[in-house]
């Protein structure tokens, strides 16, 4: 491993990176975060929670900034670096939160560049969305359509649940907002926190809108005076580079898995989890917020401070006991007994954390190179954070990952008492106005997407209960198969097959996004099933 201390005093550009660390002057609040103990604390956990590689920063308010790198960022065995660019998935809301409140006071200040329609007079965080999108915005629930503001979808109190198998990867960020109306809620307006990446589309598209493009306005208004350089939403530019991470899915049992995120999806997912970035980069981002949106070393305003204390004040208390509150692209809670803004973000092949202790003026930001990885990433935080700021640690010991009690039974292999039951009857396509289609393949299905489907599907073992096979193009997967357990009830599994593996390992694997019990509600037209309703873990 090694581990550096940058100081971005006054030249951003002139980052310093040696191969031993070099201490800076520290009080017992400003304590050495990377000392040779903690490198070996990190080196563990990684080991233990089976990371491939892990870039770190901690951030001084004062523009110190300590940055380190353990594990790999190729199957080849290459070394991570600070400079090794990571998807930063969710995180990088705060930054389409960010470029809604620069956008807001751009309108305050008469420096905007598109005019709102003609009957508005005002762009602020009350504002309501279907005025901003009249064409394209409408929810199921007619009061939410009406009522819903910019602040209402940044703080996900829109009323929507995760419909996270709603969009595949291809679809425009105008037919995504088009598309909602179709989408069930979950809630009412206000009533409760419901977490989505639907609402950080429509907030970038608004951004778009009323811009001519998302992406150039982060890259202009903060990327660039920032001097983010190697920061993008475009992954072949990453890849470019020479710096991206390759990625492993901790989902896929640690295979390697490739880059999830593609330029074909940047028009829509752009604004909820599109960034790649690295730690050194990410720290100037983490500097800027610890001094409220504006930057020291060019004396100017990133964010202007009324939109700065609108995105890390609390909205809604996300969840009780004890109180998590969301913002606008950020999560506030107390964490070691200090007042913590910080937000997470995965997707196949990445997971992200930033955080940053606003009274303390000390932040951290840690990207990783597989998904579903947050207990890794927790006790790293807690011991860096410690270090940080000079307490003694809570605890010496990793805590370990997390494991599922094993199961009882498997249901895909059990011998099921009951009538026999004819998959073909159910399989076909079933079309849905936000879902798409979806064709279900029974065994002798005859179609040239049902014979690739199945091969697919070939070197799986299924078991002997009846199936249905699909594949479904969606953001986190790419195909779907519904058991009958019997008549009354369904298992699905959601995931993606890689029957040639991927990378230098050519056995065949599976990463799976989600599992759960489906509810089998069958709508009949005599023999023929109409509807057929899947209810998975994300409602």
């Amino acid at each position: 491993m090694r581990f550096y201390a940058i100081a971005l005093l006054y030249l951003r550009s002139a980052v310093l990176a040696q191969d031993t660390q070099v201490p800076f002057q520290a009080d017992h609040k400003h304590s050495t975060a990377f000392t040779p103990e903690i490198s070996k604390y990190i080196e563990e956990a990684l080991d233990t929670y089976q990371v491939p590689g892990l870039s770190a920063a901690v951030i001084r308010k004062d523009g110190t900034v300590e940055v380190g790198a353990w594990g790999k960022s190729t199957e080849d065995g290459n070394r991570t670096t600070p400079d090794t660019l990571y998807y930063i998935a969710s995180c990088s809301k705060a930054f389409t939160a960010a470029a809604m409140g620069i956008l807001i006071g751009d309108f305050e200040q008469g420096r905007n560049t598109t005019a709102l329609p003609a009957d508005m007079t005002a762009l602020n965080w009350n504002t309501k969305v279907k005025d901003l999108l009249p064409a394209e915005w409408a929810l199921q629930d007619e009061w939410a359509s009406e009522k819903a503001s910019i602040r209402d979808i940044m703080a996900h109190v829109s009323g929507l649940g995760r419909h996270d198998l709603s969009y595949g990867p291809s679809l425009t960020s105008s037919e995504f907002v088009s598309r909602l109306r179709y989408l069930r809620p979950s809630y009412e307006l206000r009533e409760q926190f419901s977490y989505n990446n639907h609402m950080f589309v429509v907030a970038a598209h608004i951004i778009s809108t009323y811009t001519g493009s998302y992406t150039r306005f982060v890259k202009e208004r903060i990327f660039d005076p920032l001097n983010m350089t190697s920061t993008t939403f475009s992954l072949s530019e990453a890849v470019e580079s020479g710096k991206m991470t390759q990625t492993w899915g901790h989902l896929a049992n640690g295979r390697r898995i490739p880059h999830w995120m593609g330029d074909h999806s940047l028009d829509t997912m752009a604004g909820a989890g599109g960034i790649i970035s690295s730690v050194i980069d990410m720290a100037k981002w983490v500097e800027l917020l610890l001094n409220s949106g504006y930057d020291t070393h060019t004396n100017t305003t990133i964010i202007p401070k009324a939109s700065f204390e609108q995105i890390t004040s609390a909205q809604v208390v996300a969840f009780g006991g004890p109180v998590v509150a969301y913002c606008a692209g950020w999560i506030r809670q107390t964490f070691l007994g200090r007042d913590t803004i910080w937000h997470n973000g995965g997707i196949p092949g990445a997971h992200a954390q930033v955080a940053f202790l606003p009274g303390d003026g000390v932040g951290l930001v840690q990207l990783l190179n597989i998904d579903s990885r947050s207990e890794a990433v927790l006790d790293i935080q807690q011991r860096l954070f410690e270090k940080a700021l000079g307490l003694e640690p809570v605890s010496e010991k990793l805590a370990g990952p997390e494991r599922p009690p094993p199961a009882d039974t498997d249901t895909n292999t059990a011998t099921i008492e009951s009538a026999p039951i004819d998959v073909h009857k159910y399989s076909g396509t079933y079309s849905h106005p936000a879902y798409g289609n979806l064709t279900f393949c029974g065994p002798h299905t005859l179609s040239d997407y049902c014979h690739k489907t199945r091969a697919d599907f070939a070197p799986f073992p299924l078991g002997a209960l009846p199936q249905l096979l699909a594949t479904w193009p969606r953001f986190c997967s790419a195909h779907g198969c519904v058991v009958f357990i019997d008549k009354s009830s369904l298992s699905v599994e959601i995931s993606t097959l890689f029957p040639k593996g991927y990378g230098a390992d050519e056995s065949p694997f599976t990463h799976v996004m989600d599992t759960g019990e489906a509810g089998s509600k069958f709508s009949m037209d005599g023999e023929e099933v109409t509807v057929l309703q899947l209810k998975t873990a994300d409602g």
